[in-house]
C-alpha cells in the first residue's frame, strides 16, 4: 500500500540508475531528479519492505549547480534523468558509481581506472531511436507509468535526420501500435545490436584494437553482434570466430567480408564449447560483449576452462561485470577500467575491463 504522506528528505547521494537516495523514519528513499544536498519534498510512489521509491514533489534547497533540463518532456518521458545536471558533473558522477559499485560486489577498492571519456556531443548523438505506438501516440513510454506512451515529435538525444524520421511518423495517419526503430542513414544496413554514439564508439572500439596485441592466433569474439569490435582487429589475428544469436548481425557481420572472420549464429553458451578444440593451447584472447544481464554461469565455466591470453570485458551494467569479475576471479583479475559515456543526460555507463591472469 502507497502512502500519500509528504517528507522532507536530504539527499546524501546520487546512486547507480539516478536516483537521489535520503533517509527518512528509518528507511532509504530513492528519487529521482535531485542532487546530493538538496533538501526535498517528496511522496511515497511505491513501498517495499526496506525502501520507498519516491516522487518528486518539490526542491526546497537546491544544490547551486542544479540547470533548468533543455527537453519540454523531461520527467515525463522516461529516458532522460540527468538533464537537471551539468555534464561535467554528470561524467564525476558516472566514474564515482563504477568505482563504489566494483569496490561494494566484487570487493576490490582503488581500481585503476586508465581514463574517463566523455562524449564530443551532450545532445544530438543517438544514430537511432525506437518509438512506441499506442493508440495513435507516438513518443516514448512515461516514466511513473511504463506502459503509458507519452507522445513526443523530437529527441534531444537523436541527430537531425532521426529526428526528422520522428516527425514523419508523427504526422502518419492509421498507425499500428507496437515499436519502431528509426535509424539515420549511415546505419540502416545494420539489423543487431551497435552502439548508438558513434564518436563514443569509435574511440572505445580503437582502444579495446589496441589492447589486443599483434601476433595472437585467436581472438574469440562473445556476443560480436554486427562484428564491430573485431573488424579492426582482425588484421592482429590469423582467425577470428564471432559469435551471436542474432542471425540479422551476423549476416551484417558477413558484408564486411573480411577473410580470417568465422560469423557463428548462436547462443554464445552453447557454441563456445565448440570451439574448444580450434583455441585449446593457441594463443587466444578473449573478447566479450554481453547484453546487460552479464555472463552466464555455464558461459563462466568455460572461460575457466579455457587458457586465454588475455580478457577484454565491455559492459553496459557495473553491477553484471562486478559479479562476473567475482565469478572469475579464481583465475582471473581486473587489471584496469576504462570508462565511456555513451549516453549522456541518462544513467546509463559504459566500461571496459581488462583482465589478466593471475
Amino acid at each position: 500500500m502507497v502512502s500519500q504522506e509528504f517528507v522532507e528528505i536530504r539527499i546524501e547521494e546520487i546512486v547507480f540508475g539516478g536516483w537521489g537516495l535520503g533517509r527518512c523514519k528509518g528507511k532509504i528513499w530513492f528519487v529521482p531528479y535531485v542532487l546530493q544536498g538538496e533538501l526535498i519534498v517528496a511522496e511515497a510512489a511505491e513501498e517495499k519492505k526496506d525502501y520507498v521509491i519516491g516522487k518528486l514533489l518539490k526542491v526546497v534547497e537546491e544544490n547551486p549547480a542544479r540547470i533548468i533540463p533543455p527537453c519540454q518532456w523531461y520527467q515525463l518521458c522516461g529516458g532522460c534523468v540527468y538533464q537537471h545536471i551539468p555534464y561535467e558533473m554528470q561524467v564525476a558522477l558516472k566514474t564515482r558509481q563504477v568505482e563504489e559499485i566494483i569496490k561494494k560486489i566484487a570487493k576490490i577498492d582503488g581500481i585503476k581506472i586508465r581514463r574517463v571519456v566523455p562524449s564530443p556531443k551532450h545532445y544530438g548523438y543517438r544514430n537511432r531511436v525506437t518509438v512506441h505506438i499506442r493508440d495513435g501516440k507516438v513518443g516514448f513510454f512515461s516514466k511513473d507509468r511504463p506502459k503509458r506512451v507519452i507522445s513526443v515529435t523530437s529527441c534531444l538525444l537523436a541527430d537531425e535526420e532521426v529526428n526528422n524520421k520522428l516527425w514523419e511518423l508523427c504526422l502518419r495517419r492509421r498507425l499500428r501500435n507496437g515499436h519502431q526503430t528509426l535509424w539515420n542513414s549511415r546505419h540502416k544496413a545494420y539489423s543487431g545490436f551497435r552502439q548508438v554514439n558513434d564518436e563514443v564508439a569509435e574511440i572505445l572500439r580503437s582502444s579495446v584494437t589496441s589492447e589486443l596485441e599483434a601476433g595472437g592466433e585467436v581472438l574469440l569474439d562473445a556476443y560480436c553482434g554486427c562484428g564491430f569490435l573485431s573488424e579492426k582487429a582482425a588484421s592482429k589475428f590469423k582467425e577470428v570466430y564471432g559469435i551471436d544469436w542474432n542471425a540479422r548481425a551476423i549476416a551484417a557481420a558477413k558484408l564486411l567480408e573480411i577473410p580470417n572472420c568465422n560469423w557463428i549464429v548462436g547462443n554464445v553458451d552453447e557454441e563456445i564449447p565448440k570451439l574448444k578444440p580450434y583455441i585449446k593451447n593457441r594463443n587466444a584472447f578473449l573478447l566479450l560483449d554481453p547484453p546487460e544481464s552479464g555472463l552466464s554461469k555455464s558461459v563462466v565455466k568455460e572461460i575457466l576452462e579455457m587458457n586465454f591470453v588475455k580478457i577484454i570485458y565491455v559492459s553496459c551494467n557495473p553491477a553484471t561485470f562486478s559479479r562476473d569479475l567475482v565469478r572469475l576471479s579464481i583465475n582471473w583479475q581486473l587489471e584496469s577500467v576504462e570508462i565511456f559515456d555513451m549516453f549522456p543526460q541518462t544513467a546509463e555507463i559504459e566500461l571496459v575491463g581488462f583482465l589478466t591472469k593471475r
